[in-house]
C-alpha cells in the first residue's frame, strides 16, 4: 500500500463555486506542492511511473476522497487501484 501525501492546497483548488464548478482564485499561486508516494520502494517506483503490470499489478493507493487529489489519482490509475479514506 502506499500514502499519498498531499502538499499545496490553494482556494483555488480547494473551495469551488457550485454552479461552475471552478475554483475561487483571488491572486496567482506563488508556490504549488506535489505529489509525493511513500510506502514500499517498488511500489512508490510504480506509481510515480503510472506503471500497472507485472509486480505493479497489487498496487493499492490509499488517499482522502472528495480531494483534489482523488480527482488527480483518479485520472492516472484505474479504481480499483485507489483505496478511499474518509475525510476527516
Amino acid at each position: 500500500d502506499l500514502l499519498t501525501h498531499p502538499s499545496g492546497y490553494t482556494l483555488e483548488r480547494e473551495i469551488r463555486e457550485k454552479s461552475t464548478g471552478v475554483g475561487f482564485a483571488f491572486s496567482s499561486p506563488y508556490d504549488y506542492g506535489g505529489l509525493v508516494f511513500y510506502g514500499k520502494t517498488e511500489f512508490v517506483d510504480c506509481a510515480e511511473k503510472s506503471k500497472r503490470y507485472d509486480n505493479c499489478s497489487s498496487l493499492s493507493i490509499c488517499v482522502l476522497e472528495s480531494t483534489t487529489w482523488y480527482d488527480l489519482l483518479i485520472n492516472l490509475f484505474p479504481s480499483d487501484y485507489l483505496v478511499k479514506a474518509p475525510k476527516f
